[in-house]
Parts: C-alpha cells; sequence; structure tokens
C-alpha cells in the first residue's frame, strides 16, 4: 500500500489552531504544507538570538521592523516562525496580517547543532 501525504494550507492550519486541534504552544509551523514541530529553544540558542536582536535593532535603517519568532508567509502552504526577520515598516505592525514575500528584506534561522541539555 502506497503512503500518500496529506499537505495543509495556512487557512487550514489557522482554523486547526482555533478550533484547538493544534495548541499554539506546540510550537508547530507549516512548511511546504507540513505541519512541523520546532525544536525546543535552548540556552545557546537563545543567547544567539538576543545578540543578534541587538545588533539588528541598532543598525537597520529607520522603517525596517525587526520580528522575533513571528510568522512570515512565504505562500499558501508554508508559514515558517523564523528566529529573526527583517521586514519593511508598516504603520499597522502586521496586525492585518502576516507578512508577505514583499514585505520581507531577510529571513535569520539559527541553527545550533550543540545538544544544550548538556550545558
Amino acid at each position: 500500500m502506497e503512503l500518500r501525504r496529506r499537505r495543509f494550507t495556512i487557512d487550514e492550519v489557522a482554523h486547526m489552531l482555533h478550533t484547538g486541534i493544534l495548541r499554539q504552544e506546540e510550537g508547530v509551523e507549516l512548511l511546504e504544507g507540513d505541519v512541523v514541530r520546532t525544536s525546543p529553544i535552548g540556552k545557546r540558542h537563545s543567547c544567539c538570538v538576543d545578540r543578534l536582536t541587538r545588533i539588528l535593532v541598532t543598525r537597520v535603517p529607520a522603517g525596517t521592523q525587526v520580528r522575533v519568532r513571528g510568522p512570515v508567509r512565504l505562500d499558501h502552504v508554508s508559514l515558517p516562525l523564523p528566529d529573526l526577520a527583517l521586514l519593511r515598516g508598516r504603520k499597522d505592525g502586521y496586525s492585518g496580517g502576516w507578512p508577505g514575500p514583499a514585505d520581507i528584506h531577510l529571513i535569520i534561522e539559527v541553527g545550533d547543532g550543540a545538544n544544550d541539555a548538556e550545558l
């Protein structure tokens, strides 16, 4: 028997979160239609994101928004939660919807190959 994957859209995942099928605290993101659990954030990872945030906030041009661990919409089947994103500034701060490809200047995902549990 052939296994078939069911890919989801952003609207479907939003509905699953709204109805409680998925819980926000589970730390999920949508990548190319797949619902993926995010990795736990360890000490070294947090420290790196904090340092990068301080650097970026003081150096980005006026009108650029620094977003930390917030969703960005890449298309109708991808809503990742990058560690940092530099976005085109908007008066509403994206309260009216997630930033899309035209709004994104840079996405940063911090990787840590070390096992933070040993630290």
